[in-house]
């Protein structure tokens, strides 16, 4: 699935998810909850579901820019190893694409953790009282994890080793 799809599909899937719990949630909605998930404030509804559109929008929005930026500036704005080498005419191209993918695969586990984080606060909220916000905290580890990793596969691409060394 090619990046522009993936935004468009998170953006539709906030709005599914909040059409669909709108008529479901109580005039004031639970939306902040302590370290052990028990509710401790809340909004009206009409704010919670136009904060999460407007917070989707906000970040699909902002990926797009920014990756449509890292395509069009110019290399001094680039902080990478061996810049240089890496940002020469035969790959420069590939570099940026590579700086974008790893933009775009980041930007698409926070906004599939927004969303997660939203549709529990949704449905915990269709109970009266409110439930607790479970699941949050081994969420936030596994996305941890996964933006470590692919952080950690991006900088080490760019190392250069023999066979990609330019000669001396």
């Amino acid at each position: 699935m090619n990046s522009t799809k993936t935004l468009v599909t998170f953006l539709f899937l906030a709005i599914l998810d909040a059409w669909y719990y709108f008529d479901k949630l109580p005039a004031s909605v639970a939306t902040h909850f302590d370290a052990r998930g028990l509710p401790n404030g809340w909004q009206g509804k009409a704010t919670v579901v136009t904060m999460d559109i407007a917070a989707t929008v906000f970040v699909v929005a902002l990926l797009a820019g920014v990756a449509a930026m890292i395509m069009k500036l110019p290399d001094a704005y680039f902080n990478i190893s061996n810049r240089d080498y890496w940002l020469a005419p035969e790959r420069g191209l590939e570099t940026r694409e590579r700086l974008v993918a790893f933009l775009l695969q980041v930007g698409a586990l926070t906004l599939l953790l927004m969303r997660f984080i939203m549709h529990l606060t949704y449905v915990l909220n269709t109970k009266q009282p409110p439930g607790e916000l479970e699941y949050l905290w081994p969420a936030l580890v596994v996305y941890t994890i996964l933006v470590v990793w692919l952080t950690w596969r991006l900088l080490t691409s760019f190392r250069l080793d023999n066979s990609n060394r330019p000669n001396a």
